[in-house]
């Protein structure tokens, strides 16, 4: 015997269900990620902040060329640090977006089928109600006249 619709339905349902909550792991994973690269770009900018502004930063007396030069080298690879982490915010702000489009729309069609199923389930159990009442009545009809009539 075939299962109903609603049951058959409420499997396809469920896997749907399944994958909106993978979708929403993937979204949680995507803000986290995004989230610890700005951190780490505000680390960096502190970093960056700190260093130049510590004793021996500015051309003075004490400071040789070449400790002048290797300190300008070293900030501009700190910069050049930061641009690629920048570049690394817009990657993951990109990603984010695309998980968050795809955890809306597993949403609707998860929302979607619990909505069909629901709908077959509630025409299913008035079915089942018609035809149980249909039959009580048909006993009480038999009850009334235990003889018909030829």
């Amino acid at each position: 015997m075939t299962p109903p619709r609603s049951q058959r339905l409420q499997r396809v349902a469920d896997i749907a269900g399944k994958r909106t909550d993978e979708a929403a792991n993937a979204l949680a994973e995507r803000m986290h990620r995004l989230d610890a690269a700005q951190r780490q770009l505000e680390e960096l900018r502190q970093f960056r902040r700190d260093y130049t502004l510590q004793p021996g930063s500015s051309a003075g007396p004490g400071l040789s060329v070449a400790e002048l030069l290797n300190r300008q080298q070293f900030i501009a690879r700190i910069d050049q640090a930061i641009i690629q982490q920048q570049h690394d915010i817009e990657q993951h702000t990109r990603n984010l977006a695309k998980a968050r489009t795809n955890w809306i729309e597993s949403r609707s069609r998860s929302a979607a089928l619990d909505t069909v199923t629901r709908r077959y389930r509630d025409q299913e159990r008035a079915s089942e109600e018609r035809s149980e009442q249909a039959a009580l009545d048909e006993r009480m009809q038999q009850r009334k006249d235990p003889w018909p009539s030829p």
